[in-house]
């Protein structure tokens, strides 16, 4: 049967989960390895605080605050749905193999590896990936879809070698890097800051379509 946390969950070990929520105001500290293999929802004002392994292998619905300073890893035909506060911290990194869905906030101070979809919609309070901390680093090199009403700011590292389609705002005072992939500018905006860095090499290119 389904799972309720109500309180305060601490795992040293290893957990395999069904069916689970992290209710309103209740706290999971993982220190070792939580393995979720159906749904998962974190509620508002549910906070997750991963120091060790999250592995998602179905569907996780998040609308409270995860604090990564572990290995979040998105496996191939799972979902992260992303409608509250999602913190990666320096050194650490979410890793995605399938699809991340972002209606709320994304804070890169470590890395985002994304080898599948990922879809930035933003949200009704601070919107987007936001922000990219130096050193922190969105690797794509699968498809990046920055709708409208989102907002992307980069003050890390942006390293493209897929497809990024931008409808909305991309601010880029750091370092964009496309080598093989391209970045599609649409009908949405791309501010480069004067200490921004942008480098092309090989089949890389950014188009601007909105003239």
């Amino acid at each position: 049967g389904e799972r309720y946390v109500t309180g305060t969950l601490n795992n040293n070990g290893t957990v395999f989960n069904g069916p689970s929520h992290n209710e309103a105001g209740s706290v999971i500290n993982n220190n070792g390895t939580l393995n979720n293999g159906f749904d998962m929802i974190n509620f508002s004002t549910g906070i997750i605080n991963n120091g060790g392994i999250f592995s998602n292998s179905r569907s996780f619905v998040n609308y409270g605050t995860l604090n990564n300073n572990g290995t979040v890893e998105n496996k191939l035909g799972s979902t992260i749905n992303n409608n509250g506060t999602f913190n990666i911290g320096y050194g650490h990194c979410l890793i995605n193999w399938q699809a991340i869905i972002n209606n709320g906030t994304f804070n890169i101070y470590g890395c985002l590896q994304n080898y599948g979809t990922l879809i930035n919609n933003g949200g009704t309070g601070p919107l987007s990936l936001n922000t990219i901390d130096p050193p922190g680093i969105l690797n794509n090199t699968g498809e990046l879809f920055n709708y409208a009403g989102a907002t992307i700011n980069n003050d890390g590292t942006f390293t493209n070698s897929g497809t990024v389609t931008n409808t909305g705002t991309m601010n880029q005072n750091g370092t964009i890097s496309f080598s093989t992939g391209n970045i599609l500018v649409g009908d949405g905006i791309v501010t480069i800051g004067a200490s921004a860095t942008i480098t092309g090499a090989g089949a890389g290119h950014c188009y601007v379509t909105n003239g």
